[in-house]
């Protein structure tokens, strides 16, 4: 490979911004899609000279360090500890064990519970007709009945 910098079009001390500046240019300059069909071979050769000399530069200047008021280095601090997920456990915990605790201790609020007969035998409305009330499951009635009225039994 030849000489990188010859390629490229600067000088050896050149920054790494000259460096991706003249990388760009020459790019743009020999680029194999801006050229007609016929020289397109020696376009994409020239191309990827100009790649490798870049890459090369690139990989030279890796060592380089940047201020650390620069933006690259805040990808290196360190993460804070406070999390979103934290944030949202620290506040979310308190609240459901305060409203726990107030459910459990708070007579006004066991007489407002919309499930005072727990679970199993929700409440009954007592403005709804008679054909409109909620009616216990057959498997269930019969489990109540016991063996005899359990289809394919013999009586």
């Amino acid at each position: 490979m030849s000489d990188p910098y010859k390629v490229l079009g600067i000088e050896p001390s050149a920054s790494p911004q000259e460096v991706k500046r003249a990388y760009r240019a020459k790019c743009l300059q020999h680029h194999p899609d801006l050229f007609p069909t016929f020289r397109r071979a020696a376009a994409e050769r020239k191309f990827q000279e100009i790649s490798q000399a870049c890459s090369s530069l690139t990989k030279a200047h890796a060592g380089f360090t940047r201020k650390p008021s620069s933006r690259a280095y805040s990808a290196y601090k360190k993460a804070s500890p406070v999390t979103n997920v934290t944030l949202a456990f620290v506040i979310a915990v308190p609240l459901a064990l305060t409203g726990v605790w107030l459910a459990t201790t708070s007579d006004k609020m066991k007489e407002q519970s919309w499930r005072k007969n727990g679970l199993m035998y929700p409440p009954v409305n007592p403005w709804l007709r008679e054909d409109q009330l909620a009616t216990q499951s057959d498997h269930f009635k019969r489990s109540k009945d016991g063996a005899a009225s359990r289809p394919g039994s013999q009586e």
